[in-house]
């Protein structure tokens, strides 16, 4: 796993105060509940090797699988007219930004039900719905076939919207997330 200031293994590392986020290893899928990773509880402690958690690794293969067909049949029922902007393309890594701030807010604190829930959904099924490498292709498509205003306008469109959503699906999630905490306080 890759680490931000140098290959060494966090066990050799002292860091000071200053730069102890930037030895974390990088991780999709970071939980709260897991000490060795960065979270608002975050108390600096040991790797944990994902890959050794084999429920997990099914979890984002399964989910990755399903988004990765969901996004297939969905490109085939809504084909790219030459020149034209990829919207098959634009609805599936908007609502996956808007998806994704959703169900990380709403699982952010719930280490019971993100162990496996957060990898099937946020890594594996939005992480194959969405596709970072379409939206490159589709762009340079519409400028190798001389249509640069609407590449222009479809690379700044999904990328303000796919903020926006997200942002508006985080929002979302902090309105699900009290009224379930509410829910479940009252008795």
């Amino acid at each position: 796993m890759p680490w931000h200031s140098d290959e060494r293994d966090p066990s050799e590392v002292v860091p000071d105060e200053a730069h102890r986020h930037s030895i974390l290893p990088i991780d999709p899928d970071p939980a709260p509940d897991d000490p060795g990773e960065p979270s608002r509880t975050h108390q600096p402690a040991a790797h944990v090797h994902r890959a050794r958690q084999h429920d997990v690794v099914v979890a984002i293969a399964s989910g990755g699988f399903l988004g990765a067909i969901a996004r297939y049949v969905l490109g085939l029922s809504w084909p790219v007219a030459d020149g034209r902007s990829p919207w098959a393309m634009r609805v599936v890594n908007i609502t996956g930004s808007f998806l994704l701030g959703v169900t990380l807010t709403v699982l952010l604190d719930r280490a019971n039900l993100a162990r496996r829930l957060r990898p099937l959904l946020c890594v594996g099924f939005v992480g194959s719905w969405t596709t970072m490498s379409s939206f490159v292709v589709g762009a340079d498509l519409l400028v190798r076939g001389g249509h640069l205003l609407t590449a222009l306008v479809y690379v700044t469109a999904t990328v303000v919207l796919g903020l926006s959503l997200a942002a508006r699906g985080t929002a979302l999630g902090r309105r699900l997330d009290r009224n379930t905490e509410a829910t479940w306080a009252s008795p």
